[in-house]
């Protein structure tokens, strides 16, 4: 038996074996944010000019940022530049880049067989596309619902806002109970502006807001920091949940004419990112921890087997027993290769807990609805605060109108 050429055979087939486990790279396809803001804009202006809109300035880092991440984060981006092109007034380029997050989201968590399905086996990582967390999702309703309600279509507005809603309850592998007020009164205040009084009712019930049935303004301010996520544990496998550093919840006040409102605090997102259903969670596991730490004791209980075989052919092979040397070698080989395996497979799963995160999201929504009689003659609300003071113009929504405000943190 030629040993040497059989240990020649191991030393040329081990190295390929190992540069194949090693290649796990997930490549990701060029973004698209430029072309959903150009759909959006040549939508907007069609049939008014034959000029094309070009990419809006205040958008270029996000394009720049799009251009480097790919699909991999296109629902990031279109979350993050959704906000950006609503605090410019261009909710028409708000709508179709939360379309699109919404469209993408519902691959993964949408309420059919085909989604659950897909949750099964779906592990959060920073190296696949990113849907993000529940709040994430719900928030993606949030904004396409309010860009709905400021194009006039109410019933879409209805819609965008029960799906954000729906979100808040689910996670990949849970479900929990929904308790995100904000989105079933908003829910409620688009069937209000609709004429849909009864339905409205039941949802301003379930939200714990009421308004009076001849309320015809809603104003939303929002203020703060995103929540923070980072990673914990041993391999930084925890996803857990912090509050920016930033001032206290800030007071407002609304002036119409002579009249002062107190806007209520109707949402607190560090509180919806920390708790499931109401409940405060310590972290988010991510699904491959375990895996780690099961492969390692794999790798080091056959490094160990390899070593005692290895000592043991060696001894074998001292007193002249060749063949038991032989076999004993063998073994250490194995036991070796399997170690090698094991450590690749260990080291190259990532449990890394996915913490890239929408990093313009306020912390605190406040609304107030009031009714306004002769609306001609009156068109402009005062914000009043510690840190800002902003003059606010309704938008009409249906019946109703509505004014949103974001208070630069």
């Amino acid at each position: 038996m030629n040993y040497a050429k059989q240990v020649t055979t191991v030393a040329v087939i081990l190295p390929v074996l190992l540069l194949s486990a090693c290649s796990s790279t997930t490549k990701t396809q060029p973004g698209v944010l430029s072309n959903l803001i150009l759909e959006a804009n040549n939508s907007h202006v069609a049939g008014q000019t034959d000029t094309k809109e070009p990419l809006p300035e205040y958008l270029s880092p996000y394009l720049v940022e799009n251009q480097k991440s790919g699909l991999r984060d296109q629902v990031l981006m279109n979350m993050k530049a959704g906000i950006a092109s609503l605090q410019q007034g261009d909710y028409h380029i708000t709508r179709r880049l939360m379309e699109d997050a919404y469209t993408r989201i519902e691959t993964l968590y949408a309420n059919n067989d085909a989604a659950k399905a897909a949750r099964t086996n779906y592990v959060e990582e920073a190296n696949k596309d990113f849907k993000g967390e529940p709040y994430e999702r719900a928030m993606v309703g949030y904004y396409l619902g309010l860009a709905d309600m400021l194009s006039g279509d109410l019933q879409s507005a209805k819609t965008s806002f029960g799906w954000g809603e729906y979100q808040d309850t689910m996670s990949a592998s849970e479900n929990f109970q929904s308790d995100m007020s904000s989105l079933i009164f908003l829910r409620g205040w688009a069937k209000h502006c609709a004429g849909e009084q009864e339905s409205a009712r039941a949802d301003f019930t379930a939200s714990g807001v009421n308004i009076d049935a001849s309320d015809n303004v809603l104003v939303l301010i929002e203020s703060g920091n995103a929540p923070v996520k980072y990673a914990a544990g041993e391999h930084g496998e925890k996803l857990k949940f912090k509050a920016a550093d930033e001032v206290q919840n800030e007071t407002w006040e609304l002036v119409y004419g002579n009249t002062s409102f107190e806007p209520i605090q109707i949402e607190d997102l560090v509180f919806q990112a920390s708790t499931r259903g109401g409940r405060p969670i310590d972290a988010i596991l991510a699904g491959k921890a375990k895996f780690k730490d099961t492969t390692k004791s794999v790798a080091n209980g056959a490094l160990v087997g390899a070593l005692a075989a290895s000592t043991y052919s060696q001894s074998q092979a001292y007193s002249g027993d060749y063949n038991s040397s032989y076999n004993a070698s063998m073994v250490g080989a194995a036991l070796g290769l399997v170690s090698l395996f094991a450590n690749v497979m260990s080291e190259n799963t990532v449990p890394k807990a996915d913490t890239r995160q929408w990093g313009n999201l306020p912390r605190f929504i406040h609304g107030k609805t009031f009714q306004v009689n002769d609306w001609q003659n009156a068109n402009q609300i005062t914000l009043l605060g510690n840190s800002t003071n902003a003059e606010l113009y309704p938008m009409p929504t249906g019946k109703c109108y509505l004014a949103w405000h974001r208070v630069d943190s």
